[in-house]
């Protein structure tokens, strides 16, 4: 074992040992809260005791957020041959319905996600250099997003890199970025790409899977990656900093690329 993961696993274990004794102190506390009573004029120190135990859960969820983000969350080196090496490995990258490169032509990939859109309420606001832009009514039933839209940007390139890649997140960021007055909490941008290259399309992957999905307190943008050729959708590995819902629909838009994917896929099979 190398002396990183030592160290990472040292702190880890005085991170539960400090967080347990703390837990361990409280409900000694709780035990013996009676005490509080026989106080006299002090007695309204009792009161300490809830204020503790939400300050207790509030270190509980920093201090998981902090061992998540630090030991659990890999960033891959689009640079590094090795680190993409270990990105194309992750199961839960490659889709269903990948046949030896025998997918649907890019076009008719294309065209059956602006179908879907359509069918959901979207209209084409804009055709920019980063894609296609969607915009619909927010699919949320929560009141804070009702009268508000979610935008969807697609873009088909047939040659990708992580320079390329990052170049069109950027520029749809700053798309967004520029259009306040369209209130959109919600942006998704699908990047499509079926190069043979795996080296290039996993450097380019690595960009997406390390994005931080929030722009500011109140826009998200979230990136997906879909591989054609090697069967394999990319995006982000850390959503949580993005709300319950927000992350729920994420989800959901994830599963259905694959869904159109794998049915894309099995209608081109040789029979």
């Amino acid at each position: 074992m190398s002396e990183n993961k030592r160290q990472a696993i040292r702190s880890i274990l005085s991170q539960i040992l400090v967080l347990g004794f703390l837990g361990a102190l409280l409900i000694f506390i709780f035990l013996r809260r009676q005490l509080f009573l026989r106080l006299g004029p002090l007695s309204f120190l009792r009161l300490l005791l809830p204020l503790a135990f939400v300050l207790y859960i509030w270190l509980l969820v920093l201090g998981a957020k902090s061992i998540f983000g630090k030991y659990f969350l890999k960033r891959y080196d689009p640079g590094d041959a090795e680190s993409v090496r270990e990105l194309g490995k992750i199961a839960r990258y490659r889709l269903q319905g990948n046949h030896n490169g025998i997918v649907a032509e890019p076009s008719t990939l294309l065209k059956r996600f602006e179908k879907q859109l359509l069918a959901t309420g979207a209209r084409e606001v804009s055709r920019r250099s980063f894609g296609i832009v969607y915009e619909r009514p927010a699919s949320s039933g929560i009141s804070s997003m009702r009268g508000r839209v979610e935008r969807v940007i697609l873009l088909y390139r047939p040659i990708l890199n992580v320079l390329i890649e990052d170049r069109l997140i950027s520029e749809a960021a700053d798309y967004i970025q520029d259009r306040k007055n369209v209130a959109v909490r919600r942006n998704l941008i699908l990047l499509m790409s079926d190069m043979e290259n795996d080296v290039e399309m996993l450097s380019s992957a690595a960009g997406v899977v390390n994005t931080l999905s929030r722009l500011d307190s109140k826009t998200l943008l979230v990136p997906f990656l879909l591989d054609i050729y090697h069967g394999r959708l990319f995006y982000p590995q850390d959503l949580s900093m993005l709300s319950l819902s927000d992350r729920s629909y994420y989800r959901s838009t994830q599963r259905k690329i694959a869904e159109i994917y794998s049915r894309s896929s099995r209608k081109n099979l040789p029979s």
